[in-house]
């Protein structure tokens, strides 16, 4: 398992705090990105894609990351890569040539958990999806990261080990990570949408946004500290600028739309501005 959780990671790489929306990569190159990592086993990779035409998204990555990014065009793209390890290459092969992916009506599941993952053989599908800003897009990532980047649609967002980033997003936000941060960078100077509400049970939560934001701010911590950098809160319960085991509720700017942070075990960093 843990060799299987160490594949999942490294499925879309290591991004920044802060990542751009990402580029589509050649086939060759997110295969050659996943090859070499493993020294006691044969891996082999296949790059697929499909264009869909869906208003909604419903993606899962069992064993995989997966990343969904705004793109200007009124279709989906869906790119898939497999990734499979065995003792042997011709099993290697074997596991990825079985492994189907569906996307019937904008649901997109692989039957990749159905393989029988052993210390020495397991499959990995993680995606690349590219999709227009107003798509909705229910998300549910088991073992990997998730990023999305300019949705501006219904999102409901479910991680349970790996990180989640969000950049450039709006709408109608719930994110409920498990095992894992999450990051989310704002841009423009307000809201647009019904709000953000983001969850973390293990972890901690980073907001990010640009100087004259206007929101209203609601975070709270059960077990950590609430930090501020570029800008000060009310003095409530402050030491040094921090706050423990509190909540803030706050308006930025002009106010709006909630944005609302909620971390059982772990901190809380709002950060305006840079």
């Amino acid at each position: 398992m843990l060799a299987l959780v160490l594949a999942s990671l490294l499925a879309l790489g290591t991004a920044p705090s802060h990542p751009a929306p990402p580029a589509p990569a050649t086939p060759d190159d997110w295969c050659d990105g996943a090859r070499g990592w493993t020294d006691d086993r044969e891996t082999a990779c296949e790059v697929r894609e499909q264009v869909i035409a869906a208003q909604a998204l419903d993606l899962a990555a069992t064993n995989g990351g997966l990343t969904v990014s705004r793109w200007d065009r009124s279709d989906i793209l869906v790119r898939s890569r497999v990734l499979a390890a065995a003792p042997t290459q011709a099993e290697a092969d074997r596991l990825v040539d079985e492994t189907r992916i569906n996307t019937d009506g904008g649901r997109v599941r692989d039957d990749a958990s159905r393989t029988e993952h052993e210390r020495d053989r397991w499959v990995s599908v993680s995606y690349q999806v590219f999709a227009p800003a107003d798509t909705d897009l229910e998300a549910t990532v088991l073992n990997g990261p998730l990023d999305v980047h300019g949705l501006a649609g219904r999102l409901r967002a479910t991680a349970t080990n790996g990180p989640v980033r969000l950049a450039g997003i709006a709408g109608d936000v719930a994110v409920a990570a498990t095992n894992g941060p999450v990051d989310v960078t704002l841009d423009g100077d307000r809201w647009a949408g019904a709000g953000l509400d983001v969850t973390a049970t293990n972890g901690p939560i980073r907001l990010a946004f640009p100087d004259d934001y206007s929101a209203r701010l609601s975070a709270e911590t059960h077990q950590g500290r609430i930090r501020t950098s570029g800008f000060e809160l009310p003095p409530r319960d402050r030491t040094r600028g921090e706050w423990t085991g509190d909540a803030v509720d706050t308006r930025l700017g002009d106010g709006g739309p909630a944005l609302v942070l909620r971390a059982e075990n772990g901190p809380v960093h709002l950060r305006r501005g840079g």
